[in-house]
């Protein structure tokens, strides 16, 4: 549905809502080969090392965007260079490309969590902004920050709980997890939809 929305209405979006199509565009392409790999090797470790890269790089752009930082080309450098890094010595002292990449899960919530409170935080501090709700940027920060904050418990309760074989925990777990999925989801195809009608930040 985000998708698809999008793909309506990108002709609207201003260069940082373009970035979270690009990013919904790419989560899509990331679910199809999870699905395809997994039914064929049981292995998707591999797909998140990648993907998690690309994804806090995606953000952490559409966060410089937003915010209107002034050093947004060194910021985009920062992002290329340190995101990358963070994934590659994960890879090569903790976790293997093929173990699931809960460090670089939990580090990339961290850092979301904080960029959507900032983002809506400066959101609500101006002024000449009287109604946030009809903001795209708002409804899009609001959703990472549920979306990460449930993430953040996931991934970092994952292990300890799956590698002991707590089915109950699981099952709750993997289904919470999934209802957030479709909200966030489904409220940024939202956001996409009705872009033509709200305000610019």
């Amino acid at each position: 549905f985000a998708f698809i929305s999008g793909i309506i209405n990108v002709k609207y979006f201003d260069s940082a809502t373009q970035i979270i199509f690009v990013l919904i565009s790419i989560t899509l392409i990331e679910e199809l080969l999870n699905y395809v790999i997994s039914i064929r090797t049981g292995q998707k470790a591999p797909i998140y090392h990648i993907y998690s890269a690309i994804e806090i790089f995606l953000t952490t752009i559409y966060f410089l965007k937003t915010i209107k930082f002034k050093y947004y080309r060194i910021g985009v450098v920062m992002s290329v260079l340190i995101w990358p890094s963070f994934g590659l010595l994960n890879i090569i002292y903790f976790q293997p490309i093929n173990v699931i990449n809960t460090n670089m899960l939990v580090l990339e919530s961290i850092m979301i969590i904080i960029m959507a409170l900032y983002g809506l935080y400066r959101i609500f501090i101006n002024d000449s902004i009287h109604k946030p709700t009809q903001l795209p940027e708002f409804w899009i920060w609001t959703l990472f920050l549920m979306y990460w904050s449930s993430s953040f418990f996931f991934w970092g309760f994952f292990k300890i709980f799956h590698f002991k074989n707590q089915h109950y925990f699981n099952l709750t777990a993997y289904s919470f997890q999934e209802i957030v999925n479709i909200i966030a989801y489904v409220g940024i195809g939202l956001t996409f939809y009705y872009y033509p009608k709200m305000t610019k930040y």
